[in-house]
């Protein structure tokens, strides 16, 4: 496996490089501007690292010193593999590309457990905290690996176990064609109007304007909508409404 394959598994748990366009999929079953529902081309940078010895002993220092993602995603590696040791796909799993990766780890979002589905969420809510660009891509699609890449090298050890485990979870699932309860987009619509009831006045009209805008919203306001959704989902794990949101969250992932 390698830093391109990583890149491809942090894509696809995290969002923005296949599927999870929230203002996308807002702005598609929204009723509002209809010039406003136009589709979103994401942006992938893929990072080619050519060996620069072909002694692996002098060859990880040196990428690990010049390319500090290079040493972040060995250490994903390690972790993703321990994971997955005891699944009968494992085998299979190494002979996929890096595109099959990211499209089996973000369709096996929505076969996870509920209490996944908000462990991953709290990540997606540290990454965003990371950076403001980013927060907003979660919204709008407009994400690179590079911006992922560096938003999840901040992130602490234990929200690196959490995401590798999740990541090899999902996988497996996928593999395994679990069950997953499906969420139509206007129960998710329901369940965020059940939010904006515990807004202020000034939210509520602030939200419908961002609805309204889907991906064509201001990186503020788009930010400012995602995190308001995740912090809900975060703050209120067990209410119906922040079921019905992270469901229909982890249900978009892969879709193209």
């Amino acid at each position: 496996m390698n830093l391109l394959l990583i890149n491809a598994i942090v894509g696809g748990i995290i969002g923005g490089l296949i599927g999870g366009l929230v203002g996308f999929l807002f702005s598609k079953f929204y009723k509002g501007d209809e010039k406003k529902k136009k589709s979103i081309q994401t942006v992938i940078i893929v990072i080619s690292i050519v060996g620069l010895s072909n002694s692996n002993i002098l060859k990880e220092p040196i990428m690990n010193l010049l390319f500090p993602s290079h040493a972040v995603s060995q250490k994903l590696e390690k972790k993703l593999f321990a994971n997955l040791e005891s699944s009968p796909h494992l085998d299979a799993i190494k002979k996929m590309n890096a595109g099959e990766v990211q499209l089996y780890v973000a369709r096996g979002m929505k076969r996870l457990s509920s209490e996944d589905k908000i462990i991953w969420n709290k990540i997606r809510i540290s990454l965003a905290g990371h950076d403001p660009n980013l927060c907003a891509g979660f919204w709008t699609g407009s994400i690179t690996s590079l911006m992922l890449i560096d938003a999840f090298m901040k992130l602490q050890d234990e929200e690196m176990n959490e995401f590798s485990r999740i990541s090899a979870r999902a996988l497996h699932l996928e593999m395994e064609k679990g069950l997953f309860t499906n969420v139509h987009a206007n129960a998710y619509l329901g369940a965020l109007k059940e939010i904006a009831t515990k807004m202020s006045q000034d939210e509520m009209i602030k939200l419908d304007s961002v609805l309204t805008a889907g991906v064509g919203a201001k990186n503020e306001d788009a930010c400012w909508a995602m995190m308001k959704i995740m912090k809900h989902i975060d703050q209120n794990p067990k209410d119906l409404a922040s079921q019905t949101l992270v469901d229909f969250l982890a249900q978009s992932m892969g879709r193209n």
